[in-house]
C-alpha cells in the first residue's frame, strides 16, 4: 500500500484577502476626489475656451457688419444717453444664430431665412439649423442640462442685454432711477442691444413680451462698440447661465417670460403647428435659435421690489453669481421657474465660486460670485 502525501497549496486567507480589499478601497477613496477634480478643472478649462471662441466670432461679426449683433432680448432704448421704459423687447433672431458663420458653422447658417423666426413652420429650413448641435454652445460642465424634447440645439451661455442693480444698495433698479453721481441710469442696456432700423420679413423691428410685433425701430441689433461708454474691457458681454437650462417640460427647468410670436393669432397668414410651439405658449429659454436666450443681470428676485419674492429688504449684499443654488429647483421660497430665482436670467455656473465671462474686448475671465 503506497502512502498518501499530503501537498499544501499556497494562497490567500480570507483574512489576507479583506486586507487587500480594504487597501483597494482606501486607495479609491483617495484617488477619486484627485480625479474628479482633474475632471472637473479640465470642464473648466474647456468652458472658458468656449467663452472666448463666441466672444472671438462675436468681434469677427462685427468686423465685418461694422456693429455688434443682437443680444435676442433686451429693454427698449431711444435717446442719447438712451431713456429706458420698462418694455422688454425682442429680436427676430438670436445673437447665437447671428454668429453662427464666425462659430464655424457656415452649413447651418446657409439654411437660415434670415428675420424668420427659428421654429415658424414655414420656414423649414430655419428649423433644421436650429437643431444643430453647436458643442461651443455647450459649457461640458453643465451636467445638469438635458436634452430638449424636440431636438433643437441648446446653449448654456447667455449674451448679456443690460444690467439694473443698483451698486449702492444692490437692489434692482427701476426704469429712470440714476446712481449715486446722478449721471448714469441704473437700468440700461449693455453693449448687445435690440435696436436697430431694419424691418424682418413678418414687417416688424421686433416684438414685445407678448409676442406682438412692435413698428418702433426695435430689433435686428446693431450697437457698435464706441457706444460701450464704460470701455470694451470693463463690460460684460456673456456669461454663464447653466447647468439647468432646460426645457420647460424638463425637471429642473427655467420658465421663459416672453410669449412666443407664433402662439398669437394673427401674426401669420395660417395658424402654427402646434408642435412648434411649447404647452404654455411662450419662448425656449434653453434652445439657441431662440432669442430668450439673451437676458440682464437683475440680481436674485428678493432684491427686486417688483417681485413676489421681494423679501423687504433695503439692502442686499448676498452673492449674484450662483445664488439661489439650493435646493434643486430653487424650492417655493424662489423657484428656478421664477425670473432671476438662481439660473434664470442670471449668471450661474457649474463651477464653484464663481462663472466664466467675456468681455467686449474678448477677454475672459472667472468672476467670483464675491
Amino acid at each position: 500500500m503506497k502512502n498518501c502525501q499530503m501537498v499544501a497549496r499556497k494562497g490567500f486567507t480570507l483574512i489576507e484577502l479583506l486586507v487587500v480589499i480594504s487597501i483597494i478601497a482606501i486607495l479609491v477613496s483617495l484617488l477619486l476626489p484627485a480625479v474628479m477634480k482633474v475632471r472637473a478643472a479640465a470642464a473648466g478649462i474647456q468652458c472658458a475656451n468656449n467663452v472666448k471662441q463666441i466672444c472671438l466670432a462675436t468681434l469677427a461679426y462685427e468686423g465685418a457688419q461694422k456693429r455688434l449683433p443682437s443680444s435676442g432680448e433686451g429693454v427698449y432704448t431711444s435717446g442719447s444717453p438712451p431713456a429706458l421704459s420698462a418694455m422688454t423687447v425682442y429680436d427676430s433672431m438670436s445673437f447665437f444664430t447671428l454668429i453662427l458663420p464666425n462659430m464655424d458653422q457656415q452649413a447651418a447658417a446657409a439654411q437660415i431665412t434670415k428675420a424668420a423666426f427659428f421654429n415658424d413652420p414655414s420656414f423649414p429650413g430655419n428649423q433644421l439649423a436650429a437643431a444643430t448641435k453647436v458643442a461651443s454652445y455647450i459649457c461640458p460642465a453643465a451636467e445638469g442640462l438635458q436634452n430638449d424634447p424636440l431636438g433643437f440645439g441648446q446653449t448654456s451661455y447667455m449674451p448679456i442685454s443690460y444690467c439694473d442693480i443698483d451698486p449702492a444698495t444692490g437692489l434692482r433698479g427701476v426704469a429712470g432711477q440714476v446712481d449715486a453721481t446722478g449721471l448714469k441710469l441704473i437700468l440700461r442696456p449693455g453693449a448687445l442691444q435690440t435696436f436697430g432700423y431694419t424691418k424682418d420679413i413678418y414687417g416688424y423691428y421686433g416684438y414685445n413680451a407678448a409676442g406682438v410685433g412692435i413698428t418702433s425701430q426695435v430689433g435686428n441689433g446693431g450697437n457698435t462698440i464706441p457706444n460701450v461708454f464704460d470701455g470694451a474691457s470693463n463690460t460684460i458681454m456673456l456669461g454663464e447661465d447653466s447647468s439647468y437650462r432646460n426645457h420647460e417640460s424638463v425637471f429642473p427647468f427655467l420658465q421663459a417670460r416672453g410669449i412666443d410670436p407664433i402662439s398669437v393669432p394673427g401674426n401669420f397668414g395660417s395658424a402654427p403647428k402646434t408642435t412648434y410651439v411649447n404647452s404654455s405658449g411662450r419662448r425656449s429659454v434653453n434652445r439657441w435659435g431662440d432669442p430668450e436666450t439673451g437676458g440682464g443681470i437683475s440680481g436674485p428676485a428678493q432684491a427686486d421690489k417688483s417681485s413676489p419674492y421681494y423679501a423687504g429688504i433695503t439692502v442686499y449684499r448676498g452673492t449674484f453669481i450662483n445664488q439661489n443654488n439650493y435646493p434643486l429647483g430653487g424650492g417655493a421660497a424662489c423657484p428656478w421657474s421664477a425670473s432671476n430665482c438662481g439660473p434664470n436670467d442670471e449668471l450661474f455656473s457649474p463651477h464653484n465660486g464663481g462663472c466664466y465671462v467675456g468681455f467686449v474686448d474678448g477677454h475672459v475671465t472667472f468672476l467670483k460670485d464675491d
